[in-house]
């Protein structure tokens, strides 16, 4: 980096003064880029395998040798003694530790944001205002064999990188193909260029593991690592000073911090009855007798439920666009008469059905039968106008019995909280599960987030995901509040679609390049007892693998934490850090511009007018109406913003009134050029049912 720059110094220094502009404002370009690089390198600690080159200059009376120049990351080299000449060859500098007394070699300042995204880009995406900067600790050198190429250069003048802003890695990672054939990448913003990526990735080429730690980035908050040769503990032990008013001596002062204290918005950490609270709204019921009750009925709710499922998850994949499950038979009638030996027709069908012999072997549950995902709601009548809001927006757009998309609605599966929901989807299609060993529930809506009634619903929607997963059966959970735009199902597939075939090592689906136990949409929120993750409990897909089972497994026995908490949210994120430690659960988080949320309502006022105006590309899959105070509010924010797909005939009392009758109910959904007023459009908008006037943020006032 230093003799770049030095010899960008000479080479700018050389050009005369008439050169031309565009030639003087390249080189200075390629000398202001060089400067930067040996600053980025001189801020570096230690010298482990720093090459230190000699800049030697032979004067032009003699044939002497300067003395030589150490480089800028090593100021006191050893291997270059004031007094020694030039070597014929680079030296790299001896292992110099951190502090004395540590085996760690060096310590280097890294970008926080590229460090995120090349280490941890399945958690949500770091906000503008953390700290830049991170710290890497190596007990050895960087090793070439594993270092990144160098990267491209800087796009020129005028030019933008694909994605926003420098090329962003997360927008890669989250690349996905489109329906319609455009590449699909998830905008999170970030602040990484390309060169800072590569400088992270050639620091952690010395690694063959790394710990990470996330701590807080202001107050009194420390750091203390201790190596150790014994195995390390996947937590990070926290400690805080003992509040007391006595001086303590040095070993006293400090105690454990436990994850859940102060996390329960005052609710103690642990329930004082390991049963949980009993919720009267479940007649008088707790954890302990749910759980029983349950586990006493399973056997009969999995005899109900294994044929059930089993139909409706081929349904998923009843689709002409996607690849059959095997290749297709040859036609006899196709192939010449005496074309071929019967040695060789028999060879060409024993390699044919060992190549499907392998590839259900090498697939997964779902994948091995040829089925897709079902996909699964858990709600009472008092959210009946939801539900059916859902199904008219899946039919708008080609996904809910029309279209080649395939229709959601013959693989979807409605576990019903009491007979008004199981006459009202039966009357729409739409396949039905009830018995009385999931629970007994209210039939309102919840007032306001962990009120009674939505407390008692969470049970319903834990124990309804876990009995479909359990069975083997791939699960997209949501929640009543969601609207499609687009069918997400294929964007969890394996590459070609769930009746492709591939080999699961093999076979990635179009978000991450990887393939997860679980997909979870962004929350949002940062707080404390949602972090790292910030996994919403909405809309989130689930692979029925062995470590995803356990994880509803191990929610299933949490209700009693549900119930005192009011919220399952809370205690899912809980057990995604546990089990992404103990059994190393594959979680991802979805990108926000894909699977939206109600938090873009209230703070992302521009993404919001480019679903107004159609100007997002990709257009998002769904939106969650999250981050609401009640279904007041998801009512009132679904027709300002175009979401609400009823017409004005359908309220809650109208359905739950016309509960058995097809004929009403089917005439609910609202044709796509007509506005929420009966109005027939000249030209309707693509996806929405936008209000006239529209609100003043959507003109952008």
């Amino acid at each position: 980096a230093y003799l770049g720059f030095i010899v960008g110094m000479h080479h700018c220094g050389a050009l005369v003064h008439d050169s031309p502009p565009s030639r003087i404002a390249g080189c200075e370009a390629r000398l202001a880029e060089a400067a930067k690089e040996w600053r980025r390198t001189a801020v570096r600690f230690g010298c482990q395998e720093r090459e230190c080159v000699c800049l030697c200059e032979k004067e032009k009376d003699s044939k002497a040798e300067t003395k030589p120049l150490a480089c800028p990351s090593c100021p006191s080299c050893p291997a270059f003694p004031a007094a020694a000449k030039c070597p014929k060859e680079r030296v790299s500098c001896p292992a110099a530790k951190v502090v004395p007394g540590v085996k760690w070699q060096s310590m280097v300042r890294l970008d926080s944001f590229a460090t995120h995204e090349l280490l941890v880009p399945n958690l949500p995406p770091r906000k503008e205002n953390n700290p830049p900067g991170a710290v890497l600790l190596t007990h050895g050198g960087r090793r070439k064999d594993l270092e990144p190429p160098p990267p491209p250069p800087p796009p020129t003048s005028g030019s933008e990188s694909p994605g926003g802003g420098a090329g962003s890695l997360h927008a890669s990672l989250h690349a996905a193909e489109s329906l319609e054939g455009v590449e699909e990448v998830g905008v999170d913003e970030f602040s990484s260029t390309a060169a800072e990526r590569a400088e992270v990735a050639r620091e952690l080429s010395a690694c063959e593991e790394v710990g990470v730690v996330m701590a807080k980035g202001d107050g009194r908050v420390c750091l203390a690592i201790l190596e150790s040769y014994d195995a390390p503990p996947y937590h990070v032990l926290r400690m805080r000073r003992r509040k007391s008013s006595d001086v303590l001596p040095p070993s006293q002062q400090w105690v454990h911090s436990g994850r859940y204290e102060n996390l329960a918005g005052g609710q103690p950490a642990v329930p004082e009855s390991l049963d949980g609270h009993t919720m009267h709204q479940m007649d008088k019921a707790n954890a302990s007798s749910l759980l029983f009750r349950y586990l006493e009925e399973r056997p009969r709710i999995d005899e109900e439920l294994r044929p059930l499922l089993s139909r409706l998850a081929t349904n998923a994949i009843a689709d002409p666009t996607q690849p059959l499950p095997f290749p297709e038979p040859m036609n006899p009638r196709a192939q010449p008469v005496g074309g071929g030996t019967l040695s060789s027709s028999f060879g060409k069908l024993q390699a044919l059905v060992g190549g499907v012999k392998k590839r259900v072997r090498n697939r997964g549950p779902n994948e091995a039968s040829g089925q897709g995902p079902v996909v699964v709601l858990a709600v009472n009548a008092g959210v009946l106008d939801l539900v059916l809001n859902f199904v008219c927006s899946a039919r708008r757009h080609g996904i809910g019995g029309t279209g080649k998309g395939g229709d959601v609605l013959k693989s979807m599966l409605v576990f019903a909280a009491d007979d008004q929901v199981v006459r009202t989807m039966k009357a729409v299609g739409v396949a039905t599960y009830r018995h009385p060993g999931l629970g007994s529930y209210p039939t309102e809506a919840a007032g306001g987030y962990g009120d009674n009634v939505f407390t008692s619903m969470m049970w319903l929607k834990v124990v309804s995901v876990y009995s479909a997963l359990r069975l083997g059966v791939d699960v997209l959970f949501q929640d009543a509040d969601v609207v499609w735009f687009r069918d997400p199902r294929p964007f969890f597939a394996p590459k070609g679609g769930y009746a492709a075939g591939g080999e699961v090592g093999s076979s990635k689906p179009r978000s991450t390049g990887l393939r997860y136990d679980v997909y979870f949409q962004n929350d949002g929120a940062r707080s404390q007892r949602y972090s790292p993750f910030s996994a919403n409990t909405g809309f989130y897909y689930l692979r029925s693998t062995p470590k995803a089972r356990l994880l509803m497994h191990d929610l299933l026995h949490s209700y009693n934490l549900i119930s005192a908490w009011k919220s399952h949210q809370h205690v899912l994120c809980q057990l995604l850090v546990e089990h992404y430690s103990k059994t190393g659960l594959g979680v991802d988080i979805l990108p926000h511009r894909l699977f939206s949320i109600g938090q873009q309502y209230h703070r992302r006022r521009d993404f919001m007018r480019g679903l107004v105006w159609d100007s997002l590309a990709p257009r998002p899959y769904v939106f969650h109406w999250s981050w609401t105070a009640g279904k007041g509010e998801k009512l009132k924010y679904s027709l300002e913003t175009g979401t609400w797909y009823l017409g004005p005939q359908c309220g809650e009392r109208s359905i739950r009134a016309h509960a058995g009758d097809p004929a009403f109910l089917g005439g609910c959904c609202l044709a796509p050029n007509e506005d929420q007023t009966g109005l027939k459009l000249a030209k309707p908008h693509p996806f929405l049912v936008l209000p006239n006037p529209l609100p003043e943020w959507a003109t952008g006032a």
